[in-house]
């Protein structure tokens, strides 16, 4: 392995600039950021991948693609619910 690289599980090599060394603490911004862009990367390339299955190798039907197509939507929706629940502060009830 070349000098300054670091090998990620399986996931091919990175550089050091993508990882912080182990002396110096990373901000929690700065781990949501590197973190952030590789798994919107990761997530990216695999819905690419679904996208494949509308080649000619494959048949399906218009119900078939909306529930794929829906699936991935709830997935969306409920990792956005996440961000969206610790965001804001729940609103008081008064009459």
């Amino acid at each position: 392995m070349a000098r300054g690289t670091i090998h990620i599980r399986g996931k091919g090599v990175a550089t050091a600039d993508e990882r912080p060394s182990k002396a110096a603490k990373e901000t929690k911004e700065a781990a949501f950021k590197r973190i952030g862009t590789r798994r919107v990367n990761e997530a990216k390339e695999k819905i690419r991948l679904i996208s494949n299955l509308a080649g000619p190798s494959y048949v399906y039907t218009d119900k078939q693609v909306s529930k794929l197509f829906a699936e991935l939507q709830r997935a969306l929706d409920a990792a956005k619910e996440e961000f969206e629940k610790t965001a804001k502060p729940e609103e008081r009830f008064s009459l």
